[in-house]
């Protein structure tokens, strides 16, 4: 009798002990679970979440001056110093280009490599690719620069998104905000100078602000 109560007592801390690591490795698998669940959620190959202020959300077509086809999505990851212009301008764009033209050269040859130039052109109807060719030429701009021309519409809602006013004169030219933004790798205005001539030590100092 006795022999069999010391089976029964076996048996029945055998099952407890099987029981117990069933359940042990069943924590242990929830917890690997959850612990895979969290590493998809923010691991390197998650997607990243645009902002509502970034210039990526802009969808429109636009054509650069090699007549390629441009996103602003495919800013990303460079600094990016910007303005709005129209070529025939007289006035105030050449002073614009000036100051863009004095920004590139407070930069060295290291922080060159992590920032661009865009132009965006204000006169769809006269800056096709082939004038934004012609007019990087007559300016000595190298590959770092990228100008770009779209519709109407599309030129509209740049202007609106960054804040630039532009109004159509009757002579064929525009009255516009001369302001140079600088975007940061995902697409957001970081900074902005308004108006013409002065040092540009301010605009510089924001461009390697981002660099650090």
């Amino acid at each position: 009798m006795k022999n069999n109560q010391i089976a029964l007592l076996v048996v029945g801390v055998s099952m407890l002990s099987c029981s117990n690591g069933a359940k042990t490795e069943q924590v242990k698998s929830e917890t690997n679970q959850k612990k895979e669940c969290c590493s998809k959620e923010t691991g390197a190959g998650a997607m990243e979440t645009i902002s509502d202020e970034s210039l990526f959300n802009i969808s429109s077509q636009w054509q650069t001056q090699k007549k390629q086809t441009f996103a602003f999505n495919g800013l990303k990851g460079k600094t990016t110093i910007t303005a709005m212009i129209f070529t025939s301008c007289q006035s105030a764009c050449p002073r614009i280009m000036a100051d863009l033209k004095n920004i590139e050269s407070g930069l060295n040859a290291e922080e060159m490599k992590q920032v661009q130039f865009l132009l965006v052109t204000m006169d769809p109807e006269r800056d096709t690719p082939g004038r934004l060719s012609t007019f990087q030429r007559e300016h000595q701009l190298n590959d770092n620069w990228t100008l770009v021309c779209s519709d109407e519409d599309a030129t509209t809602e740049i202007a609106n998104v960054l804040g630039v006013r532009i109004k159509k004169l009757s002579g064929g030219g525009f009255d516009h905000s001369n302001t140079i933004f600088v975007l940061n790798t995902n697409g957001v205005i970081t900074y902005k100078k308004d108006g013409l001539g002065g040092a540009q030590t301010e605009t510089i100092a924001a461009i390697k602000s981002l660099q650090q």
